[in-house]
């Protein structure tokens, strides 16, 4: 966040940066409990001034963070709250903690307002007080701050804040920074949502140990200080460079913000990385607690930002649900997740035959099942290792199987599987819909491509060919049973419950975004997923919403426009799939827009993305907290992947190699000859940008890798045209020798060896092709 303060009054110009540090790949950092606050201040007088900032916060170790505090420093939990003073090299800070709670109480910990120093600078403190007032009396008169301030813990119901300031002695014209940190450190987390309706009925006076991954790493409040000390240039030039890597772009404004905002999920308490080392979710939460406990399958198969951002942090998703109970013992796989994860698993109290839910059951949606192989493929694609991919590789044969085998549509007449799911399919909008339809359908075509893609990286030919040939069958059956009306997309209705029939259904090409998504082409024929789409901003579209047509849930008022979820040529008929008539959430409007970017409907993409933004202007709703069942909630993150969709990029381990090599693609979506856009893949992430002479002769394309690396076996240019030119390619100053041609893809780039383009101590360096005549 980057603030400037208005200048009217005040004899020096002051503007604040604030963040927490945030650097893809780098998950440790990344989890630093702490907030940086730089206060860049200017003298532009022609006299030296003296110049005190201060900071104070509230001591507030023994609070339940739910209950009111009252008269500024009261709450039934205070009581044994002291702050003291650390002195530690260039910092100065306040430790606050509660002596009175118990060692493993959840609210035991610390809290540091602390500043960093240098030689000149002067720290005065308040340690210990209960009243601003008096605080800012003593600060602004000829005193100053007096040192310890009350003494003593606080009285029982009572807290005390902590002040420190700054003084720097700021010359003319020059320019200093202010660094403020407010850190914490609490260790024990528990878990306290319920999990009764998992068959978990523990005594309600018993909370399970969780514990933070954070406090692994940093075990104590002094350790956080000193990480953050010691670490301070790196983690604010590298949390700099991802938002500038993601900014300092020529995209479309609506996209960058989309794509960028929905970062703040992995943020909010929506999401914990939890001392076990494994990532847990909610679907969202409220002020109080999470919202539908944990790891939903199906919510989360729309998030893109963490796996893109963080992808070990993101594996470990895959390993609770393939390898810690989440998947029955006949490849079902639960929809959620109960921690701990020693703790007798959901399906085992289950009394269908063989542990399992049965079909229909939401408890183990089909979306957020078939879901899971495209996440092992997606997760592979970004770097997992060969060992993790042969402990997912079983679970992920499970599952194909049993759609395959159990679920997949028999011909009675020639006894063949058909390539499409007539059955229940229980799924994310909490029902489940019968007959042959493009939402789990396209799903279930791009697993198999997922699987066959798979097979082959494990050495499995026949098993590819397997998943290929059901593909093939599928997506013929697949288009020619929900295409009638040569329009778009519908249902084949063979049970009147949940329908969507010939509605245009806004989520209707799920697995034809994640097909795109992985790089795997075409589930469907691109003409008819064009037109559905067409179709569906046809009809969805609203300039105003009509409260009184949004049910069960009002989300939208009249003053905004966008898209329902489904629409009917008339009105909805009463079985219709529950949720369809309520205003589109922003996490399937992510999707659809990213959609529409893959297949060229740039137009249509941008208009949703930009009525979306403009739902969360900061003045109708927050740009940080787009809202469904709870606020922060996970399925917005489908927007992070339009930075791909944007850039055209796509990238594929070269055949034979698993952790290797990649080949890669940019085709950019948005003035091709003048383009800068965000990437990450495999180990690395930066920008991409393009220059294309006017007579489009010359031009440059470079791959500037900011942190991390990419290991590339070659790279495809289908803007560039080759032909007859001087094709120049760098990796930083020095030259490389690749085969060039000119083909059906454009200007080729390839690699007689796997070439790594490395970000180097914080410096950016690019992968840099040039044409001239």
């Amino acid at each position: 966040v980057e603030v400037a303060y208005p200048k009217s009054g005040l004899p020096v110009n002051v503007t604040l940066e604030a963040f927490n540090p945030c650097i893809p790949f780098d998950s440790k950092n990344s989890s630093y409990p702490a907030i940086i606050f730089n206060y860049t201040v200017t003298n532009p007088s022609a006299y030296p001034v003296q110049v005190t900032l201060l900071n104070s916060q509230q001591n507030l170790a023994g609070w339940n963070g739910q209950s009111e505090i009252t008269d500024d420093v009261m709450d039934r939990n205070y009581g044994g709250n002291s702050n003291i003073m650390l002195s530690l090299k260039n910092m100065v800070a306040i430790d606050m903690s509660n002596t009175l709670v118990d060692t493993f109480h959840n609210s035991n910990g610390h809290i540091a307002n602390a500043v960093l120093t240098e030689d000149g600078d002067t720290v005065s403190t308040m340690l210990q007080f209960d009243s601003v007032r008096v605080m800012w009396e003593n600060f602004i008169s000829s005193r100053g701050l007096p040192g310890q301030g009350s003494e003593g813990l606080s009285p029982h119901g009572k807290t005390w804040n902590g002040a420190l300031a700054l003084t720097k002695e700021i010359g003319a014209g020059e320019t200093k920074v202010f660094t403020f940190i407010l850190a914490w450190h609490f260790p024990h987390r528990y878990q306290d949502w319920t999990q009764a309706a998992f068959g978990i009925n523990s005594d309600s006076k018993s909370k399970w140990y969780l514990g933070n991954q954070y406090a692994n790493f940093f075990p104590s409040i002094t350790q956080v200080l000193e990480g953050l000390r010691s670490d301070i240039d790196f983690l604010t030039k590298n949390t700099r460079n991802f938002r500038d890597a993601m900014f300092n772009s020529t995209l479309p404004w609506q996209l960058i913000d989309s794509a960028a905002g929905r970062i703040s999920v992995a943020r909010s308490p929506t999401s914990m990385w939890l001392g076990d080392g494994r990532f847990y979710a909610f679907e969202g939460c409220n002020t109080t607690a999470g919202c539908c406990p944990l790891n939903c399958t199906h919510v989360w198969n729309y998030e893109m930002a963490i796996a893109r951002l963080w992808p070990d942090v993101e594996r470990t998703m895959r390993d609770v649900e393939f390898l810690n109970g989440q998947l029955c013992p006949n490849f079902q796989m639960m929809s959620r997740v109960t921690v701990p994860l020693d703790l007798r698993r959901w399906f085992s109290f289950l009394s269908a035959p063989g542990y399992n839910p049965g079909q229909a059951s939401t408890a183990a949606c089909a979306d957020g099942e078939i879901g899971g192989v495209l996440k092992v493929y997606r997760e592979v694609k970004m770097g997992a290792s060969k060992d993790w991919f042969d402990l997912m590789w079983p679970g992920v044969k499970g599952v194909l199987n049993r759609w395959m085998t159990d679920l997949d549509q028999v011909d009675p007449k020639t006894k063949q599987h058909l390539g499409v799911i007539p059955g229940a399919q229980p799924n994310t909008y909490d029902c489940a819909i019968y007959g042959v339809n493009t939402f789990i359908g396209s799903l279930y075509l791009c697993a198999l491509k997922a699987g066959a893609a798979m097979a082959l990286l494990q050495g499995d030919k026949l098993l590819a060919e397997k998943y290929s040939q059901r593909f093939t069958v599928g997506t013929a059956n697949l288009d020619k049973e929900c295409f009638p009306n040569g329009k778009w997309y519908t249902q084949v209705v063979t049970k009147n419950v949940e329908i969507l029939s010939d509605s245009t259904f806004i989520d209707c090409l799920l697995g034809q975004w994640w097909s795109y998504v992985l790089n795997l082409g075409d589930v469907l024929p691109k003409e008819h997923c064009v037109s559905t789409c067409d179709y569906i901003m046809q009809n969805n579209h609203v300039k105003s919403f009509d409260p009184d047509l949004q049910y069960p849930r009002k989300f939208c008022t009249e003053n905004d426009s966008g898209l329902f979820v489904a629409r009917w040529a008339g009105s909805p008929p009463k079985t219709g799939m529950l949720y369809t008539s309520e205003a589109a959430w922003s996490g399937l409007e992510h999707e659809f827009a990213g959609l529409c970017i893959y297949q060229n409907q740039v137009g249509i993409g941008l208009q949703v993305l930009e009525e979306t933004r403009q739902k969360h202007d900061g003045w109708r709703r927050s740009p940080w907290n787009e809202v469904e069942c709870g606020d922060h909630y996970s399925r917005p993150m489908s927007a992070f992947q339009l930075f791909d969709a944007a850039s055209g990029f796509l990238w594929q381990m070269n055949p034979g190699s698993h952790v290797g090599s990649l080949n890669i693609l940019f085709n950019p979506k948005f003035d091709g000859k003048n383009f800068k856009g965000f990437f990450s893949a495999q180990e690395g992430w930066g920008r991409f940008l393009q220059t294309i002479s006017e007579t489009e002769i010359t031009g440059t394309a470079e791959l500037e890798v900011v942190f991390g690396s990419v290991t590339l076996g070659q790279i495809s240019l289908p803007q560039f045209d080759g032909t007859d030119k001087n094709v120049t390619v760098k990796i930083g100053t020095s030259p490389t020798t690749p085969t060039i041609t000119q083909g059906p893809v454009g200007l080729l780039v390839q690699f007689p060896e796997p070439v790594r383009v490395s970000a180097s101590t914080g410096n950016p360096v690019s992968l840099v092709v040039t044409i001239t005549n």
